[in-house]
């Protein structure tokens, strides 16, 4: 799926030429009727509102002096919600240790997509200061705190203002080999940023996004 869309990006000038033939044909046949998509509906804003809207929130840049990144990329790991001694939202400027860059994709798909030998994914989960906060303040991030939860039939609900995001990043030289490309090529195209780790530094391409929002009750 990942290979599809980066092939698609190399193809849009014919992928949209032959889109605008097809519409064209099909408006002249009377097949295509104007359809909008309301902005509100009964729930408040549309599913399709807030979810470009979050996204414009997540990847604006952090805004913090001397803070190159993202908006997302400062908001609290996994690591430092459950992986700690007691959970800790980090401080501006501060780099999580990153989740290993892992292999334990479907390789058969792999192969099939052609992914180079020896690629890995680097996963990694973030979460806003409003989800933060209400795991930290319901004890939900140990296994005493969740039992806790169990026998006091917590009923888990987060703010309406919580923002959980999942990246999946790929090292520049994995996407230059997939797709026969300049590493500066990748730098163009992609978002990147550099990850230190026992003194060895490792350039990663910003690959695929999932986020989860409160905007709707049953989260977008």
């Amino acid at each position: 799926m990942k290979r599809a869309a980066q092939v698609a990006r190399y193809r849009l000038p014919r992928l949209s030429f032959l889109r605008l033939a097809a519409g064209l044909v099909l408006a002249d046949a009377g097949f295509l009727v104007p359809v909008s998509t309301p902005a509100y509906v009964d729930e408040g804003p549309s599913p399709d509102l807030a979810a470009w809207e979050v996204f414009a929130q997540i990847l604006a840049p952090a805004g913090a002096p001397g803070e190159p990144r993202l908006e997302f990329e400062t908001w609290a790991s996994d690591d430092d919600i459950y992986h700690k001694s007691s959970p800790r939202w980090p401080e501006i400027g501060a780099r999580t240790m990153p989740a290993e860059c892992r292999q334990d994709y479907d390789r058969e798909a792999a192969a099939t997509a052609g992914l180079p030998d020896g690629a890995c994914i680097l996963e990694d989960v973030r979460r806003n200061w409003a989800a933060f906060r209400y795991i930290v303040a319901n004890d939900l991030y140990s296994r005493q705190g969740l039992a806790k939860a169990f026998r006091q039939h917590l009923k888990i609900d987060l703010p309406a203002d919580s923002v959980q995001v999942k990246a999946d990043w790929m090292r520049i030289g994995d996407i230059a080999r997939w797709f026969n490309l300049e590493e500066d090529d990748v730098r163009r195209i992609y978002y990147t940023k550099i990850v230190e780790q026992d003194s060895a530094r490792t350039e990663y391409a910003l690959v695929s996004l999932h986020l989860n929002s409160k905007r709707w009750k049953n989260w977008l």
